[in-house]
């Protein structure tokens, strides 16, 4: 690879990602000005995403058969 193509390759990675930053910060000022006319986007998840977390009771415990890592004394 010569001097000049690899010079040219670094000058067009630079302006790429200097045009990919433009774009972004494009995207985010729009985003911006017509979020306060947006209404919130409601995605499908299944029933069991938003039931609140239950944990066992001790009698709830006591009813569970022991294993071989739990022996009673």
């Amino acid at each position: 690879m010569s001097i000049e193509s690899a010079s040219n390759f670094f000058v067009a990675s630079i302006l790429y990602m200097s045009g990919i930053i433009v774009i972004i910060a494009g995207i985010t000022f729009i985003n911006s000005i017509l979020s306060k006319y947006w209404k919130p986007v409601k995605i499908w998840m299944p029933h069991y995403f938003n039931e609140p977390q239950r944990f066992a009771t001790p009698e709830e415990m006591a009813n569970i058969a022991p294993t071989l890592d739990e022996k009673k004394k």
